[in-house]
């Protein structure tokens, strides 16, 4: 990601840390886009139906529609499908969810343990 590897141990770390944590987040958003995408009643060609976000006081975050949030929640209700985590698995109801007037953040800082 940057130039100038193996000068500064500690920052080396923090850039290894943020790029393990990115394609972790990467790959939770993937799952929630293919359900979503799998879920349309009429076929696009849109493929981000989730986002990626941070702030310095929440962390990372996913973000989406309450609409495609309540389509989330019904296929992971109905199929009883784990959300894959690496190694790990997590329930879709054990996920924190900030709900804000359209909008519904899925707070990941709690499972980001790398």
């Amino acid at each position: 990601m940057f130039g100038l590897k193996n000068i500064y141990k500690e920052i080396d770390s923090l850039i290894k840390s943020y790029e393990s944590e990115h394609i972790f987040i990467e790959h939770i958003k993937n799952q929630f886009d293919t359900v979503l995408k799998g879920l349309q009643k009429k076929k696009s060609n849109e493929a981000n139906f989730v986002k990626i976000n941070s702030t310095s006081s929440e962390g990372y975050f996913i973000s989406m529609s309450k609409i495609r949030y309540e389509n989330l929640e019904k296929y992971y209700k109905k199929t009883n499908e784990d959300i894959l985590l690496g190694e790990s698995k997590i329930k879709f109801n054990e996920l924190e969810i900030k709900d804000l007037k359209s909008l519904l953040k899925i707070m990941l800082a709690e499972i980001l343990v790398i």
